[in-house]
């Protein structure tokens, strides 16, 4: 399903315009918890990719009141808990306690339990995962508060706000929302961006981002602002061209630094000779896989093309949510294909994500082509992880599950208590 939807609302809650196409009937499962929840995904405790207001395309088809009365039970106490979670000293005064014990719990009952999540989305390496470990995240930041331990509930909640842009850039990235509600301008910038990435409010965020860059006191949130203002552009809007005219506004109005300048310069120079295109579900995987053969480095001093990884895993994440589902040659060669370029965008995604769909690939299709390189990337990765000056050294939990990830991928039977 192709759904692009657009909402200008007040605190999300005025009336919406949008396009999308129709819900099929054969998927009410998933029409239904849609309809029924919004949850707040988190996928790393980096600042750049961490929680999602996940809102799915009934609502494109849902009266206004109803957006509000969904949404406001998850949006309102993360907008009120944002000044507390930007400031350290304000989070752990005494007298803003109430407040604060007041929306940390409303987010963690908002929350809902993966049982609800729809089939379909159960299949999504990482995404049941990121609903589990966000809850805990809660969990345990909010008895740790009621404990009185607010500097560390404050370390945990922290996550929060920041990054749920990473799923909003990959699950469902279509549905965008437009809010006339502010932000307190007080606020640093960076946490005015992150919230606005948190709310799909991608157009505010967008602005702000712009406004980093522009501004040379924010010299050191650079390089998270043009990583995520790619990701929106190339993710959500997926126009090529408009990101080049994006790029270029940034180069001539900030002064970054060579690092940056060089990177932003690589990705013009790949993005000029790239066209919006539109790509239809059946040819999703076969570009996709383009996308990223041309992306991945050829040699160990290549360079990765990040925006054509960016742009071949938004293709591959949709074949993976399509309403006719793929065949086993497809779904393995996407889940492979993910679990390799993510592994090249670390920063823009969390570190997990790569071993997630590397061990999909191999849970799902033991003993194939694609298990065996996806147990030989998956290896890889975690040799680079556990080797310093004195050699590789695997804990023994983790030299276990590598042998037992090897036996699948190569479909080796286990004979358990046998002689």
């Amino acid at each position: 399903m192709s759904t692009t939807t657009v909402l200008s609302t007040n605190a999300l809650s005025t009336t919406p315009t949008s396009t999308t196409s129709p819900i099929p009937a054969k998927d009410s499962a998933y029409d239904k918890w849609f309809h029924r929840i919004s949850t707040i995904v988190t996928l790393s405790l980096s600042p750049l990719m961490l929680t999602v207001l996940f809102i799915g395309p009934r609502y494109a088809l849902a009266q206004p009141e109803l957006v509000k009365s969904e949404m406001q039970s998850l949006y309102t106490p993360l907008k009120e808990l944002l000044p507390f979670l930007a400031d350290q000293s304000r989070f752990t005064e005494s007298g803003n306690k109430p407040v604060i014990a007041k929306n940390l719990d409303a987010l963690r009952n908002g929350f809902h339990t993966v049982e609800a999540i729809p089939s379909r989305y159960q299949k999504m390496p990482g995404f049941s995962f990121a609903v589990v470990q966000l809850r805990e995240i809660l969990d345990d930041a909010t008895s740790r508060f009621s404990e009185g331990k607010s500097d560390y509930a404050w370390w945990r909640s922290r996550v929060v706000p920041g990054a749920c842009f990473a799923c909003h850039a990959t699950y469902n990235v279509k549905s965008v929302y437009s809010s006339h509600d502010i932000i307190d301008p007080a606020l640093p910038l960076m946490e005015q961006a992150r919230f606005n990435l948190a709310t799909r409010r991608f157009a505010e965020a967008e602005q702000v981002l712009l406004k980093v860059l522009a501004t040379p006191e924010q010299r050191i949130n650079y390089g998270e602002a043009l990583k995520s203002l790619l990701t929106v552009e190339l993710r959500v809007y997926d126009d090529p061209t408009h990101t080049v005219q994006t790029l270029k506004q940034v180069q001539t109005s900030s002064n970054l630094a060579e690092d940056d300048l060089e990177e932003l310069q690589r990705w013009v120079q790949t993005l000029s000779s790239q066209k919006k295109r539109v790509v239809g579900e059946k040819d999703l995987i076969k570009e996709g896989e383009r996308l990223i053969s041309a992306g991945l480095p050829k040699r160990m001093d290549d360079f990765h093309d990040t925006p054509l990884l960016l742009m071949g895993t938004i293709l591959l994440q949709r074949g993976l949510e399509r309403m006719d589902p793929l065949t086993a040659e497809e779904r393995r060669k996407a889940l492979l294909l993910l679990g390799s370029a993510y592994a090249q965008l670390p920063l823009y995604f969390a570190e997990s994500w790569s071993s997630l769909y590397l061990e999909q690939c191999i849970n799902e299709f033991p003993g194939t082509r694609e298990a065996k390189q996806a147990f030989k990337a998956y290896k890889e990765s975690l040799v680079d992880q556990f080797t310093g000056s004195s050699g590789t050294n695997f804990p023994a939990e983790v030299a276990e599950k590598l042998d037992n990830v090897r036996k699948k991928a190569y479909a080796i039977p286990e004979f358990k208590g046998q002689l």
